[in-house]
């Protein structure tokens, strides 16, 4: 009787449990269709509907009607327009000549036209502590462009390239700078070698910043600012720079390829210093000058500018800012 009576107990408690589990399961996928059916599309629909008023809010502040436009408009002539004429008719005698009249209407819009005139927007380089502008290319002729600490060209400039060793140069300056080395090789033992031409502004900045690292590791008692201060009169800043430009070449002698100021000495660097002008080339960062160029004496950086430019600044003994009348 036991045996029979424990049976029955587990049968009991083993539907027990199957009637619960059956009223959890219907209830959970009671749940799941009424998520399904009617919550989810209730909560979509009610999204779409505000991101329709909000569009809808935006388009009518935005919109302004044609009668108030006109009106603004018609109001801006008569406080403008209006008045002005209505001046001039009061301060104009009746007999005044048809000339008076002319020359009164014509100065207008000379007036005008010098207001529309401004000058490039000066930004600040806060760690130099010095202002600078960004170089329109197409404002001025592309030999004389000047790039340095306080003209900086905002991004790549577009050029065609031709390559001279395994650098690229723009490919205007290319005949001119082949002729200067075919002509300072021939008859004689020098051998030049184009060690830099174009860089990009990207490129640059991986220089400038290898520049910094250096100096950090020669000074670690220099703050960021201090080591970006001195690097840049060592290597120009990125989009600062004139290698930026593909009308600068680092020239080199094949027995002296370090770019020091030793190399002066060179037969190479002579030469070019004293005829780089015939070919429209100048010795960009002379000695002497690091207070007008803010950059250190280079005698194997040599810029484009044409013959008529380089004649003058070679002969003179300036700089492209001095020719260009940009010396602060």
């Amino acid at each position: 009787m036991s045996d029979s009576s424990s049976r029955r107990k587990r049968k009991a408690q083993i539907r027990r449990r199957q009637i619960w589990f059956t009223i959890v399961v219907v209830f959970l996928l009671a749940f799941l269709v009424w998520y399904l059916v009617g919550y989810l599309p209730a909560r979509n629909s009610s999204q779409e509907s505000a991101i329709e008023e909000s569009s809808t809010a935006q388009l009518e502040e935005s919109f302004v009607p044609n009668s108030l436009a006109e009106e603004t408009s018609s109001a801006v002539e008569e406080s403008v327009g209006g008045g002005e004429s209505s001046a001039l008719a009061e301060s104009v005698p009746e007999e005044s000549s048809p000339e008076e009249s002319s020359q009164s209407e014509s100065s207008l819009p000379e007036e005008s036209s010098g207001a529309e005139e401004s000058s490039p927007e000066k930004e600040v380089d806060e760690i130099l502590g010095m202002e600078y502008v960004t170089v329109d290319p197409d404002a001025t002729d592309w030999n004389l462009l000047l790039v340095n600490k306080t003209h900086r060209l905002a991004e790549n400039l577009e050029m065609e390239t031709k390559q001279i060793f395994s650098e690229e140069v723009d490919a205007r300056i290319y005949d001119s700078l082949v002729q200067m080395l075919e002509d300072g090789e021939r008859d004689s033992d020098r051998q030049f070698l184009v060690c830099s031409g174009y860089r990009s502004v990207d490129f640059q900045q991986t220089l400038f910043d290898n520049k910094i690292a250096e100096i950090q590791a020669e000074h670690p008692e220099y703050t960021y600012e201090e080591a970006y201060i001195e690097a840049s009169t060592i290597v120009a800043i990125p989009g600062a720079s004139e290698h930026n430009t593909g009308l600068t070449v680092d020239i080199c002698a094949m027995d002296f390829q370090m770019l020091i100021e030793e190399y002066e000495e060179t037969d190479e660097a002579k030469w070019l210093k004293e005829n780089c002008y015939k070919y429209g080339f100048i010795l960009r960062y002379p000695k002497g000058k690091e207070d007008i160029t803010q950059i250190i004496y280079e005698p194997w950086h040599f810029r484009y500018v044409g013959v008529e430019a380089a004649t003058e600044i070679m002969t003179q003994g300036i700089t492209l800012e001095e020719y260009l009348g940009e010396v602060d």
